[in-house]
């Protein structure tokens, strides 16, 4: 309601309307009524002007300012001293009609410019009419009337014809806006009947056909050629960042229907990447050259492209890259990045793309099916790709490295059309997900994976079956292929990860079978015995990864002591770590009890002190402590605080910053302990007491099948479950770091993503 007010008040027919009934008042009552007019008019107008100044600067609306405090109490009391005064206004009424006239000609200007750019020939009459409004606005100013009733008239006629002038002018303007928009959209809706799918690369906007060079020709190229050759020269090893926008807005819109979110493999990531042609247009190329071009001129004159990238890469270094995700953005471009290291792993790897190819290192952009990730790989001059991501790894010839995680299938964006993936795809292309149809997006797994799957479909000739990966609760398409009698053979498929086949329907993805493990060419499919069960002990949820096996083994060789004074002169050792925990919450019952009041954990001499929680019980109850110290942190480091030991949350820890550190807790009285509870640095996704829990095994095309829930009362879980089955454990009460597993030797295997 508010913003419609705003609206009408703001608007030019209330401007018009008033200037109407104006003129036809000077005109109409007898000239002693005038000053009766003009003491409402002026006065009240005045007085409410004021006002409104003054509540907008005590409401603290967001762009006041004390300017509108002392605008409203001038005006607040001109307008009172007016409205007791009105014979004040007779005499300065032509000054302020004809200032009204002439601000009021403003609008009339840009309504006028704004038919001429909308190609409408009436601009014209409404600019002439304008031009003479000003100059009888100008004649009311400079004019010398001999009456005030001559005054009065001619006033009264100018404001009046001003009045009905506007309404016609406010019409015309109209009328031609809509008749200009309107034209604009059967236009582009006749350009749009005419565009044709991109069986010829002319129709998708392509003036030349991209032809591939080679490296040598790249790398010349590269150093001697202008920025608008260098286009041209980058060819298939350029990534999609700049692709022509028209060309992919066409490509995006064809899709059929964007999935929702609860389905499995949404592919929203791979979209938005995929529209992320939106960086800055900049002259970049000469800023990272002269940055980075030294290196390879003085530092390393080399042919070695391999050291002379993890040359540059050690220098990009500084600044660091702070790794953020918090925001969705843009790309942000070559300039900002160039001295402000901020962003995602897009970001980082544009970093290293303007740096490497401004000093002529052949750079490219990978990425996997889900857009999850991008990392940066430089062409050798043996002609092969190796994988490099300056935050974390160097360059490493015959490398295959990817971040550490799976990938099933990678991808290139590319500049250039991809004719041979254009060719294959079929008339039912618009049925099939983006990331198969896309002519801009490449499929690099060559350079990855030499593995060949072969496998059974179950669908009918020369249907595409896709087959997917799990991932964050979802299973993420990355490769497909046509089925024939009954097969399928997807080339250069990661190994050590299971997969799933599936159908893609109405812009959906359901299970076509059972999901299975692929290893080195070897299948092994995940088929539930319903008739054969077995007893599983779980621990966890989430893979274990080594950074947290390295967490969690920095407890090894730390002590536990106890002690009735702060200085620990009579301590006496309550329990040693002796080896890495498989867990996270550790119980230990002591074999003799220790009459203590301060207790501290002393990590080894070559380790710093680093733990999650401890907890001290005494007759079964946990006493709890009033004061925790330590040795000293890493200034202004919030997140490794000594008072994380006690706090109860398994995610926040204490790091000493020093080695042979240690974290003391008063328990505020001497008690008796007989137990202690310990929790290294951890991820949190092992079995927690109190949670609640459901598992769940693949049942092939019926999808995901529960096997019941269990609220945990330890640190693991015993369930019975069919063998030789799929499963997932998911924790219903918090967290939402999941992973499917199946039993191997009666332990849990994650196939890590």
């Amino acid at each position: 309601m508010g913003k419609k007010v705003s609206d009408f008040l703001k608007s030019e027919i209330l401007s018009s309307v008033f200037y109407l009934a104006f003129g036809l008042c000077l005109l109409l009552v007898p000239d002693q009524t005038v000053n009766i007019i003009c003491k409402i008019v002026f006065g009240l107008v005045m007085i409410a002007s004021g006002i409104y100044h003054i509540v907008i600067y005590t409401a603290e609306k967001e762009k006041a300012t004390i300017l509108d405090l002392f605008t409203g109490v001038i005006v607040m009391v001109l307008g009172i001293f007016l409205f007791f005064t009105p014979q004040i206004v007779i005499k300065i009424l032509p000054y302020l009609l004809g200032a009204l006239v002439l601000v009021d000609s403003i609008w009339k200007i840009k309504g006028s410019y704004r038919l001429k750019k909308a190609q409408r020939g009436r601009w014209k009459i409404i600019l002439i009419g304008c031009l003479v409004f000003i100059a009888l606005g100008v004649s009311m100013l400079l004019y010398s009337f001999l009456s005030v009733t001559r005054m009065i008239l001619f006033s009264g006629i100018i404001l009046t014809a001003d009045g009905v002038a506007d309404i016609v002018f406010l019409i015309m303007i109209r009328l031609g806006m809509k008749k200009s928009e309107k034209l604009c959209a059967e236009k582009e809706q006749e350009e749009n009947g005419k565009e044709k799918p991109w069986d010829d690369p002319a129709d998708a906007g392509l003036d030349e056909k991209v032809q591939d060079k080679s490296l040598n020709e790249d790398e010349t190229e590269w150093k001697q050629d202008t920025d608008s050759q260098v286009q041209e020269a980058e060819m298939e090893i350029e990534t999609g960042k700049t692709a022509d926008a028209a060309d992919a807005d066409a490509i995006l819109d064809a899709e059929m229907q964007t999935p929702d979110e609860g389905v499995e493999s949404p592919g929203r990531e791979i979209r938005e990447m995929l529209k992320n042609h939106d960086e800055p247009l900049e002259e970049w190329r000469e800023l990272y050259e002269k940055k980075y071009g030294y290196l390879l001129d003085s530092i390393y004159k080399g042919s070695d492209v391999v050291e002379a990238a993890n040359l540059v890469s050690r220098h990009l270094q500084e600044p660091v890259f702070i790794y953020c995700e918090d925001f969705e953005l843009p790309h942000i471009g070559p300039r900002y990045l160039f001295s402000h290291r901020y962003g995602s792993c897009v970001d980082a790897a544009d970093i290293v793309t303007y740096a490497f190819r401004a000093v002529g290192i052949p750079c490219m952009e990978d990425t996997d099916a889900r857009g999850g990730h991008v990392w940066n790989v430089v062409r050798d001059t043996t002609g092969r790709d190796v994988p490099i991501w300056y935050i974390a790894s160097e360059a490493v010839r015959g490398s295959r490295d990817t971040g550490g995680y799976k990938r099933g299938k990678v991808y290139r964006p590319m500049y250039g059309f991809q004719e041979a993936k254009a060719a294959h795809l079929g008339d039912d292309w618009k049925s099939m997900p983006l990331l198969f149809y896309h002519p801009y997006m490449k499929d690099v797994s060559y350079a990855y994976y030499p593995d060949t799957l072969r496998i059974l479909t179950g669908i009918p000739d020369d249907e595409v079956c896709y087959l997917a990966h799990f991932h964050e609760a979802h299973w993420w398409s990355c490769a497909c292929a046509r089925s024939a009698s009954g097969k399928m053979e997807i080339p250069n498929l990661e190994s050590e990860l299971v997969y799933l086949p599936m159908k893609y329907t109405k812009g959906n993805y359901y299970s076509s079978g059972f999901p299975f493990w692929f290893a080195g060419g070897e299948i092994n499919t995940f088929l539930p015995d319903w008739e054969k069960t077995v007893k599983v002990r779980l621990y966890r949820k989430y893979p274990v990864y080594g950074w947290l096996r390295s967490f969690m083994g920095h407890v090894v060789g730390g002590t536990f002591e106890g002690s009735m004074t702060k200085n620990f002169e009579d301590g006496k050792t309550l329990y040693e770590i002796a080896d890495t925990p498989v867990i996270a919450r550790n119980r230990i019952f002591l074999n003799k009890s220790v009459k203590c009041r301060y207790i501290r954990y002393k990590a080894d001499n070559d380790k710093c002190a680093e733990l999650a929680e401890m907890t001290f019980y005494a007759n079964g109850k946990a006493v709890s402590p009033i004061a925790v110290w330590g040795s000293p942190t890493e200034k202004g480091n919030m997140h490794v605080l000594a008072k994380h030991v006690a706090d109860g949350d398994p995610l926040s820890y204490y790091l000493s910053l020093d080695k042979g550190g240690e974290v003391v807790v008063d328990l505020g009285r001497v008690a008796v302990i007989d137990c202690l509870e310990y929790m290294p640095r951890n991820d949190d996704n092992f079995i927690s007491p109190g949670d609640i829990y459901e598992l769940f095994c693949h049942a092939g095309t019926e999808g995901w099948k529960s096997l019941g829930k269990q609220r945990a009362d330890t640190t693991c879980l015993d369930w019975i479950v069919p063998d030789n089955a799929l499963f997932w454990l998911r924790d219903l009460t918090r967290g939402r770091e999941e992973h499917i597993f199946f039993m191997q030797n009666r332990r849990q295997k994650f196939p890590t993503f």
